[in-house]
């Protein structure tokens, strides 16, 4: 008999997979999407890039970041929308930015609602996630902040939407769902995929 696992029971999964790797695995991991992302054209290109603070097992960007700081780029990390629209704005990111714990216990830069930046000012969001198959959909935490905020690339060409995710994370086949924003590419330790 063949049991189908609800999303919220295969997120939990992957998060618990993802949580178990050693600090070493997760070194390692930073450096390897270092080496498949910084040669990429479209982060050359990028000026103003989205990035994220690992946290829960995720996979840090924080090479990708130093990398972009010391090119002179601008790097922006999410804010969710305090007008309830379960969407993101963005706030310039620098390694002299204070933070706060949210509501979701996660780290805030501390801001000024002037601050706050919408995602059509990016050109290269590097995203977690929590699953992913290699046609380029994503999983996400199950509260829909990705796919509201990126719905607006479904008609233009920027930004680029890179996830970076363990192999581990990695499922046979997303269904996507018609609201579901995919990926343009995908990074993990082992591969790089472009879509």
């Amino acid at each position: 008999m063949l049991i189908m696992e609800s999303k919220t029971e295969i997120r939990r999964a992957i998060r618990a997979k993802r949580r178990k790797l050693s600090e070493q695995a997760q070194q390692s991991a930073a450096q390897a999407i270092f080496k498949f992302v910084s040669p990429l054209p479209v982060f050359g290109d990028s000026q103003h890039i989205g990035v994220y603070l690992a946290s829960d097992g995720e996979i840090s960007p924080h090479h990708l970041v130093e990398l972009a700081w010391q090119q002179g780029k601008s790097c922006y990390l999410p804010i969710i929308d305090s007008k309830g629209e379960n969407t993101m704005k963005f706030v310039h990111y620098t390694p002299d930015t204070e933070f706060f714990m949210n509501r979701y216990d996660i780290p805030e830069p501390v801001h000024d609602p002037e601050d706050l930046q919408d995602a059509n000012i990016l050109d290269l969001v590097l995203t977690p996630l929590v699953g992913f198959d290699e046609q380029g959909n994503r999983m996400g935490m199950g509260k829909g902040f990705y796919d509201r905020t990126f719905e607006f690339v479904r008609n233009t060409q920027k930004p680029f939407l890179m996830g970076l995710a363990h192999s581990c994370q990695r499922m046979d086949n997303l269904e996507p769902a018609s609201w579901d924003i995919p990926l343009n590419g995908l990074a993990t330790e082992q591969q790089l995929l472009l879509f």
